[in-house]
């Protein structure tokens, strides 16, 4: 027969009385403009039409306050500063941005050129080791496909066989 042990009445009120409770927190302080903003914090554009006259388009332009970032572009070509100069300035960001191409493909390109034909067309094509054949074999198995071709062959092909 199975027993099951059941906890004291004493045991369970110790129990509870060592319970511990958080204590509460205040909540965070939630701003109501930020609940009841519908729109973003950036500034407002400006439009062509806002500015009627010279001294508006002026006052834009020499506007202090607008933080304006650097450019971080570099220019490709640069206008030398009296045409005499004969040697060119690059900055070396410049010359590693630089395409340059050589005149012929180097052994790792020919390299990966033959192992792409490989994978495609597998292994056993191998352009070195050809088989030859002389033009007078190559003509008689034409004229032995010619004389194979059946009776009831389209006009056209056998026209084209004939003109061999």
């Amino acid at each position: 027969m199975l027993a099951v042990d059941r906890p004291d009445e004493k045991e369970t009120s110790s129990t509870s009385c060592q319970r511990r409770s958080l204590r509460a927190r205040k909540p965070a302080n939630v701003n109501l403009e930020i609940l009841t903003r519908r729109c973003t914090l950036r500034p407002k554009k400006r439009v062509f039409s806002e500015m009627h006259n010279e001294d508006q388009i002026r006052e834009y332009y020499l506007d202090k306050t607008v933080k304006k970032y650097a450019n971080s572009l570099e220019t490709i070509f640069e206008e030398k500063d009296d045409m005499s100069q004969t040697t060119t300035y690059m900055s070396a960001k410049r010359f590693k941005r630089m395409i340059q191409f050589t005149p012929e493909p180097t052994d790792s390109k020919l390299k990966k050129r033959r192992d792409k034909v490989k994978k495609v067309f597998g292994s056993k094509v191998n352009y070195r080791k050809r088989r030859k054949i002389s033009i007078q074999a190559l003509l008689d198995k034409l004229n032995g496909l010619h004389n194979d071709l059946p009776a009831n062959c389209p006009k056209e092909i056998k026209q084209k066989a004939e003109l061999l």
